[in-house]
């Protein structure tokens, strides 16, 4: 078995790390012990990765799932349908498929949608109150209509992203864990990459 294959096992395992409406989706503490956890695991498969080495490899072949997944419903009208992509690890991310949960996000709070679908249920359940209260309650459902509006913009937005955002995103998160003068380092060999790559030669950014 690939280490691959026991990472993504691993946190298949473990719901507070990806299903966005797990009651522990948004405790930081929680989600730290469960990458710990994680992390031991795989030492016990004579894998040394730490918590955090854990976490990026598994965003890493989860932005690889998103990616080849997108392409894979990608299909013109009155195609037929295509197989499955080849990459040996895509059928274990099916659990992100049956949740729809196959989108990168930030880990501070409760999804919104999560917290608009509670709400809609308390509203439904209450509308055998009194007309008074029946009116409150309507005036909260045309809210949540609202909020669902926008949680679906959201989504669409998430959803326009390509593996390039996510690897701006990883790029920017290690940037600000830099002094201010390392990062501006780390950003000056950067553009030289870019230079290189752009023209073909070898560039120091300072000659320009």
């Amino acid at each position: 078995m690939y280490w691959q294959e026991k990472l993504i096992n691993a946190v298949k395992g473990r719901p507070c790390l990806w299903d966005k409406c797990d009651e522990n989706y948004a405790n930081k503490i929680i989600k730290a012990d469960n990458w710990r956890a994680i992390s031991e695991e795989m030492v016990e498969y004579s894998y040394s990765f730490d918590d955090k080495t854990c976490a990026m490899k598994y965003r890493n072949l989860r932005d690889n799932f998103i990616k080849l997944r997108r392409e894979h419903l990608a299909l013109p009208s009155g195609s037929s349908p295509k197989a499955p992509p080849k990459w040996p690890f895509f059928r274990l991310f099916d659990f992100l498929s049956d949740r729809s949960n196959a989108k990168s996000s930030v880990d501070v709070n409760v999804p919104q949608e999560c917290k608009v679908k509670n709400n809609v249920v308390a509203a439904v359940s209450s509308s055998r109150q009194p007309p008074a209260k029946r009116r409150r309650n309507e005036t909260t459902i045309s809210k949540i209509d609202s909020e669902l509006e926008k949680v679906e913009q959201a989504l669409a937005a998430e959803d326009a992203k390509d593996e390039h955002d996510y690897y701006g995103s990883s790029i920017a998160k290690r940037l600000r864990k830099l002094t201010p003068h390392k990062a501006a380092l780390v950003r000056v060999e950067i553009e030289k990459v870019f230079l290189n790559v752009e023209y073909n030669s070898k560039v120091d950014i300072f000659d320009l």
